[in-house]
């Protein structure tokens, strides 16, 4: 399905495979090279729904050769979801310049995701030679992820060289309500049987890599509010705001990552893992600056209600096997089953 390929630099590259069942999405996305004021509103509701109903959603086929040299926020990676619900503000501030946004939607932020029918990838990583490779750069990945219903609110900024400041405001004095509910088996399984071990061989994440993964999640239903600014040349000084929040995230699928794990080679500061959720819920603010300086933020939180629960069986499988861990700092090698989880997170 995908051989041989290989991300040299650059900044949010994408190699995927992707099968989708039901997919909405309301997007605010800026990417600029040139100085830029940005000042938008939104006066009424937003909604977004997504029902897969009776559809199984399957991605099937070995992945060799699949590497990432340098660069930042590169993924490469196999996806297969049953239905997704998101709203998202995405800004990227290239080439040195000087972007302000502002940015308020006034009125309530609904979304649901809906999936009762079977979501499957079928996989063997570098088992024909060329196991995944992160080579250097930050915040790289390698991923395959298998999720029933997901549903979100994200605000991302991104500063590559240059100046960033934001007053978004999502729902502010209004309500946000995210919902994910899941009745489908999600499974990571092997090309030829999904009831046996899918294999990730010869992984590596280099000395030069930070914050670097590789991971294959089966997950049955999550929901998420987040806001994140990452600066890697410049400054950043995002403001957000959220409204209150209310979860209903719901899984009865019987969750399976059956995933085999060997000669791998790790070091840096990265993380390679595997495992089956059945329900997420998170809340985070988190603010990364690569520059060595600190970053100015701001912003509120309305009254947050987590609402998460698993009823489906979540299994583990496989195992890892000649892990080495050369040398490095905050390195992760893990294999995880979690049947409900609720996450509030600040930097």
């Amino acid at each position: 399905m995908i051989s041989g390929a290989v991300i040299a630099d650059g900044s949010r590259n994408t190699i995927s495979a992707s099968a989708v069942g039901a997919s909405a999405s309301v997007t605010h996305n800026t990417a600029t090279y040139q100085d830029l004021a940005i000042d938008d509103s939104v006066g009424g509701n937003i909604t977004a729904t997504a029902t897969n109903l009776d559809s199984p959603v399957s991605v099937i086929g070995t992945v060799d050769g699949a590497v990432i040299d340098l660069g930042h926020d590169n993924s490469i990676s196999l996806n297969a979801v049953g239905a997704s619900a998101q709203f998202g503000v995405t800004d990227d501030v290239l080439g040195g310049v000087t972007v302000s946004h502002s940015l308020t939607v006034s009125g309530d932020v609904t979304l649901r995701a809906e999936n009762n029918s079977a979501v499957t990838i079928q996989t063997d990583v570098g088992a024909n030679g060329g196991g995944p490779q992160i080579n250097g750069g930050t915040r790289n990945a390698f991923s395959g992820s298998a999720i029933g219903a997901s549903a979100g609110v994200s605000v991302f900024a991104i500063v590559d060289d240059g100046t960033y400041s934001s007053q978004i405001s999502i729902a502010e004095g209004s309500q946000i309500n995210v919902t994910a509910i899941n009745s489908g088996d999600v499974t990571i399984g092997s090309t030829d049987d999904p009831t046996q071990p899918a294999t990730l061989t010869g992984a590596t994440l280099g000395a030069d890599s930070v914050d670097g993964s590789i991971s294959m999640m089966a997950i049955g239903a999550s929901g998420s509010v987040s806001s994140t600014a990452v600066v890697y040349a410049g400054s950043a000084e995002p403001s957000v705001a959220f409204g209150d929040v209310t979860f209903d995230v719901e899984n009865s699928g019987s969750i399976s990552s059956n995933v085999s794990i060997t000669d791998l080679t790790l070091e840096g500061k990265n993380s390679i893992s595997v495992g089956a959720v059945g329900t997420s819920v998170s809340n985070s603010a988190r603010y990364i600056s690569y520059t060595g300086d600190g970053i100015s933020v701001s912003g509120t939180l309305g009254t947050i209600t987590y609402g998460s629960s698993n009823s489906g069986a979540v299994f583990v499988g496989g195992g890892i096997g000649n892990a080495s861990i050369g040398s490095g700092l905050g390195l992760v090698i893990a294999a995880t089953a979690i049947g409900a989880s609720a996450a509030f997170t600040l930097p």
